[in-house]
């Protein structure tokens, strides 16, 4: 049944649902796997289905600049979550790590080379273990927190409380990197 007409319908629904392009097409992309495992194990596939390609739009990184990061850190919150959030997005952006990544980060991972203070774990994603140095304005977070990691807190609520942390600090301009 995965033919064109398959293909037109399914994209329809993620635009309807207002999904990304990308995520329409990494879910059909998940959908095909299926459908060639089912020939594998003897299944017939519609005549269509190699031709099915998947439609994709280039992202852009955006980043923040050290003086929007600046802005951030000076910020007075009275909301403890609005602080947490603030912290761990200076945390992810002065060790260049993901929210899969930096929100497992415990002190036990520290450890002192030659003078610096290191965090060594392994990334979720790709496996990989690393070794990132923790610059003074991590260190600086920590001490704040009682010596520890700020607690951490939902990637939902923090993508939602990141928008209010950039308005505060009046950051409303793309910066593509």
């Amino acid at each position: 049944d995965v033919d064109f007409q398959f293909k037109k319908k399914f994209e329809k629904y993620f635009d309807d649902e207002m999904y990304a392009i990308n995520t329409t097409a990494r879910t059909l992309k998940f959908v095909k796997t299926a459908c060639k495992f089912g020939e594998m194990n003897g299944n017939k596939l519609n005549i269509q289905f190699n031709s099915i390609k998947n439609r994709k739009e280039e992202t852009q990184s955006v980043y923040l600049t050290i003086e929007e990061q600046n802005e951030i850190e000076k910020l007075t919150l009275e909301d403890e979550i609005l602080r947490i959030t603030r912290d761990w997005l200076l945390i992810a952006c002065n060790t260049g790590q993901r929210y899969s990544d930096f929100s497992r980060f415990e002190m036990s991972m520290i450890r002192e080379v030659k003078g610096k203070q290191i965090i060594e774990f392994t990334q979720k994603k790709v496996n990989k273990k690393v070794a990132v140095i923790l610059n003074e304005k991590v260190l600086k977070i920590i001490k704040r927190n009682n010596n520890q990691f700020p607690p951490v807190i939902n990637e939902n609520r923090m993508n939602f409380h990141l928008k209010i942390v950039g308005r505060k600090a009046k950051i409303n301009e793309l910066i593509y990197g």
